[in-house]
């Protein structure tokens, strides 16, 4: 293929409003227009543009030519998630390379990316927003009225890969949030997805660490102790569960993770097969379907 040019990609952008993901660009070569699958120039993966193609076809106009190079793909994120970023002070660096994303229909931005490049750039964010959202994750106000939902779904969506920390970080956000039905579905998809982690069970004490150090944090910097904590929002784990003080009100259930038919029928659950759990990055690639 001779000098090959970016004219636009292949993605669903309706409902990706709040997501950063991939899609696999259109190229102008030959005389010819194609799409090439992950990017890539191999006659396997370039498919001829068709008129069928084309209801998923956004063409892009940029100023100057976009020459592409072997395995780039176009990024795009949503005009949700491009203002949640620029509305996170310690994102300035992020916000000023978004800031520089041309745009495109429905309010979405692109840029072209090798996946290397892509990869770091999620990755700096999601480090980035990592201790603002455990920051937030201590204090009751900020975790139900202030800012800890904006930094949850920023960490969700730009993390690139779904690692232990991911499913230990969400896991500790429905925690906090009370939401139970979505902490057990994290415990299955992280015991599914993720070799270090045997069981249900075996997540649950990795997120009980979790939250004990926390704990441990929040208390350094109050510099106070949990028996002289009563009344005060927070959460203090015990070997027999967690206890919650909140508003006046005593709560205490523990973190159990039982192996019981309920886990076994949803061994093998997806993303697809049920609910979706809030900030989970299931966008894929409309040509190939990859995450």
């Amino acid at each position: 293929m001779d000098d090959p040019k970016v004219v636009g990609f292949a993605a669903e952008l309706l409902g990706n409003e709040k997501a950063i993901f991939t899609a696999d660009p259109v190229l102008e070569a030959n005389g010819r227009m194609w799409i090439s699958i992950a990017g890539q120039h191999s006659s396997s993966s370039l498919r001829p543009l068709t008129e069928h193609a084309e209801s998923y076809i956004h063409r892009l106009r940029p100023t100057a030519p976009i020459w592409h190079k072997n395995g780039q793909i176009v990024a795009l994120i949503g005009p949700q998630l491009k203002q949640l970023t620029e509305g996170v002070q310690g994102l300035s660096d992020a916000s000023t390379q978004l800031a520089d994303w041309p745009g495109t229909a429905r309010g979405f931005a692109w840029h072209v990316f090798d996946h290397t490049a892509f990869h770091a750039f999620r990755m700096h964010v999601r480090k980035t927003v990592r201790p603002l959202l455990m920051e937030a994750l201590r204090d009751e106000v900020e975790l139900h009225n202030g800012d800890a939902r904006t930094y949850f779904d920023l960490f969700s969506e730009f993390s690139p890969i779904e690692d232990l920390d991911y499913f230990l970080v969400r896991g500790l956000f429905f925690q906090q949030m009370g939401d139970h039905h979505a902490l057990d579905l994290t415990a299955v998809f992280a015991r599914d997805e993720l070799q270090e982690v045997r069981s249900e069970r075996h997540y649950g004490r990795l997120l009980r660490k979790l939250t004990h150090r926390l704990n441990e944090t929040r208390l350094d910097s109050a510099g106070t102790t949990p028996d002289s904590a009563q009344g005060r929002p927070g959460i203090f784990v015990r070997p027999a569960g967690v206890r919650t003080f909140g508003r006046g009100v005593l709560f205490e259930t523990s973190v159990r993770f039982p192996e019981d038919p309920f886990f076994e029928n949803t061994r093998h659950a997806t993303r697809q097969t049920n609910p979706e759990l809030p900030g989970a990055s299931n966008q894929r690639n409309v040509t190939n379907g990859a995450r």
